[in-house]
């Protein structure tokens, strides 16, 4: 039994040495057993590090995995800009690695060794094939013209794939492995003279192997050498064939070698100082672009002299390793534009990479939505407390927070939490104003949850706050109920607020739910404990020039709503027991909008930004006309954006009060629209969502220094704001 254990130890610990990259640990097998020689640590909590980039042939959808086995969609807009689509909830055992689009199909494929294709209307699995059985998938490519898929498997051999146009996927052919070893980079050529293609593989054992498509004969190998004779194997993590007829390989140590169409090793690069994680080649510029797990871009372009490939420009990335590459189209400059996805989550959107002296700075940087908004309501007078309800992935977690009594502050409590089923995550959640109703979306369907509160109890077990605080015996939580009711007559909603119409009967407990759907449509539902009646639905998705609204702001009386998008196209929408229409599309100010708030019933505060500030304007939309120009300073320094300040992240309204509040990833301003008074909060944080209170406390959910999202008791930061 002893060494049988033994036995086991070493064989695990050759099969995750063999697995992780060289960054990660580099493990050394010697007479003694396993050294470690280097090892990194990355927060194990959020896993959302991008493990793969890879844009559709039309070019408007970026899909990036990550390594909590989620799968974004990004609409890539007007040039420059991103915008957020929708995701699919974690699954930590669908370690995506990459991801391939086929025409209109997208298909994934990773540790799990299945070969995925995804429904994209609904973002959910819609064909899970497992006929590789060569245990996990290490790298997928698609061939330049055909139909095809080639997969790098774990057991050493290379699959290819057929990609019937309205079938699934089929097992066409399979490459001969090498012994001992593990195929962890493939990719095609470019089409032969005769039609046919070259297949060109690489292993963890410093092999790169060409065969020839078709008839599966191999045609070279090549071992690629060590720089120092000490050093462990070389691991294969990425190929990529150049169009004068090299073959580029990037390894675990950093360079970039480049291999003959014969299999001679012409001459290496050393570019980065870890594994080289991704390629990419302009052919029109013809320059390479190598990232690397040592946070850096590398350029690399041909001399004059010799005609090699050499560095000729370099980039330090501050948000961690750069583990992912893509281009998308530029019209307006007519170059390709490069998207890089890092570790810690984060996209970043390079202009003039190829033809610059000099690496540029990213232009833009879409931190990862590690936190999400959060919606209140107001608990009955007996309780004085407000209910604030937090939005995860796949979980709603309901907090009660106290009122102010006697110059008291009481720390919010820990109340009840819903737990979203199936596998679609969460897509928007609100809670109505008096805490009867609380509905949230997934990417399939839309629920709502009636909330029955009854009594007071005592004896009720409530979390501590980090902050130590001692907990106050004198707070009663209510006893709820859960009843949840499908509105399947909605399907899936995009963003969704609660109010009643201004001229309906409803009562306080009939609640109105304003939403807009999957299809861009504005729609009204009246929500009663017998059924669901849509009252009104308006078309947007021509209005908003068919791009994903991003923003929905209700009037304190629910008479208007305004829809908006990333780019700044609002739509206002007048809302009465007859219907919805339009009666106004508001200029576009700025080039990136952020966020619509009302701050009367015909004022909206648009925040956004515009030539490198942070900037809002009061707009009546009414009139319409510009009521007041914000210029924002406590949230812009000097002349620029900075990194401690960053872009604003969003405005959110004062409950009675002619104020808003706005945020950046580093800052919170309170903004007073009369008089245009502005006041800096200090939250001690990174702050990613805010919202109000009914007593004007105002509540900001923030990031602690590390940039992860702490636990909600620990991260709640709340301020008085009188009226």
């Amino acid at each position: 039994h002893f060494f049988g254990f033994v036995h086991c130890v070493g064989f695990f610990c050759s099969a995750v040495a063999a697995k992780m990259p060289a960054k990660q640990a580099k493990v050394a097998l010697s007479r003694s057993g396993p050294q470690v020689l280097v090892c990194s640590c990355v927060p194990a909590s959020p896993r959302t590090g991008v493990t793969h980039l890879a844009s559709n042939p039309a070019g408007d959808l970026v899909a990036v995995c990550r390594e909590d086995g989620s799968l974004h969609l990004y609409r890539f807009t007007s040039g420059t800009l991103l915008s957020f689509v929708q995701a699919t909830a974690p699954r930590p055992g669908w370690f995506a690695r990459r991801c391939v689009w086929v025409g209109p199909r997208l298909f994934t494929a990773g540790l799990c060794g299945n070969l995925v294709e995804w429904d994209l209307l609904h973002m959910c699995p819609k064909v899970i094939a497992s006929p590789s059985y060569g245990g996990a998938i290490w790298d997928l490519a698609k061939h330049p013209t055909d139909a095809l898929l080639a997969a790098a498997c774990d057991d050493g051999h290379t699959r290819i794939f057929t990609v019937p146009e309205f079938d699934p996927v089929a097992l066409k052919a399979v490459l001969h492995r090498k012994p001992e070893s593990r195929a962890t980079a493939v990719t095609f050529s470019q089409p032969q003279s005769d039609g046919g293609a070259l297949v060109y593989v690489g292993t963890n054992k410093s092999m790169v192997s060409c065969f020839v498509w078709g008839s599966g004969t191999e045609k070279w190998t090549t071992i690629l050498t060590n720089r120092w004779a000490d050093e462990p194997e070389i691991v294969i993590w990425v190929i990529l064939e150049l169009r004068d007829g090299l073959v580029a390989v990037g390894t675990s140590h950093g360079e970039v070698q480049f291999i003959s169409s014969l299999g001679v090793k012409t001459y290496l690069v050393v570019t980065h100082g870890a594994d080289v994680t991704c390629l990419i080649h302009e052919p029109s510029s013809g320059t390479l672009v190598s990232c690397g797990a040592d946070n850096r871009l590398i350029r690399l372009t041909k001399t004059k002299d010799s005609h090699q490939w050499g560095i000729s420009g370099k980039r330090g990335i501050q948000r961690g390793d750069v583990t992912a590459m893509c281009t998308l189209d530029n019209p307006k400059s007519g170059t390709p534009l490069l998207l890089t996805g890092c570790r810690d989550g984060t996209l970043g959107v390079f202009v003039d990479v190829w033809n610059s002296p000099e690496l540029p700075r990213p232009m833009m940087c879409y931190p990862v939505q590690q936190a999400h908004p959060f919606s209140v309501g107001r608990l009955p007078d007996v309780w004085h407390s407000d209910l604030v309800v937090f939005q995860a992935t796949s979980l709603l977690q309901a907090w009660v927070f106290p009122h102010r009594s006697d110059g008291k502050q009481r720390n919010p409590q820990f109340l009840f939490e819903y737990k979203i089923q199936g596998k679609s995550g969460l897509v928007c959640s609100a809670v109505s104003s008096l805490c009867t109703h609380l509905a949230f979306s997934t990417a399939i369907r839309t629920a709502v949850i009636r909330l029955q509160l009854s009594g007071k109890r005592t004896g009720v077990k409530r979390r501590k706050l980090a902050s130590g605080n001692a907990r106050d015996p004198s707070t009663e939580l209510p006893t709820v109920s859960l009843h949840t009711d499908p509105v399947t007559a909605v399907g899936s909603a995009r963003l969704m607020r609660f109010g009643n119409l201004p001229s309906s009967d409803a009562t306080e407990d009939c609640t109105q739910l304003f939403l807009v759907d999957s299809g861009n449509c504005f729609v009204v539902v009246d929500l009663s404990p017998s059924n669901t009646v849509i009252l009104c639905s308006l078309e947007l998705a021509s209005r908003l020039e068919d791009q994903c609204p991003t923003m929905l702001a209700l009037s304190p009386d629910n008479s208007l709503a305004c829809v908006g998008t990333a780019l700044g196209r609002v739509v206002c929408v007048r809302i009465g027991s007859s219907g919805a229409q339009v009666i106004h599309i508001l200029p576009k100010f700025f080039a990136l909008c952020k966020g619509v708030s009302f701050a009367t019933n015909d004022t909206v505060v648009l925040a956004g930004i515009t030539k490198g500030f942070n900037t809002a304007v009061a707009y009546d939309v009414l009139v319409p006309e510009v009521v007041r120009d914000l210029k924002l300073a406590v949230l812009n320094d000097g002349d620029k954006i900075t990194s401690e300040g960053g872009i604003i992240l969003g405005v959110t309204q004062h409950p009675s009060a002619n104020r808003v509040a706005l945020y950046t990833s580093g800052k919170v301003a309170v903004i007073d629209v009369d008089t245009a008074k502005e006041h800096t909060v200090a939250v001690g944080g990174r702050p990613s969502a805010v919202a109000w209170l009914s007593d004007g406390t105002l509540v900001v959910l923030r990031h602690d220094d590390a940039g992860m999202l702490a636990s909600l008791p620990s991260c709640v930061f709340r301020k008085r704001y009188g009226t």
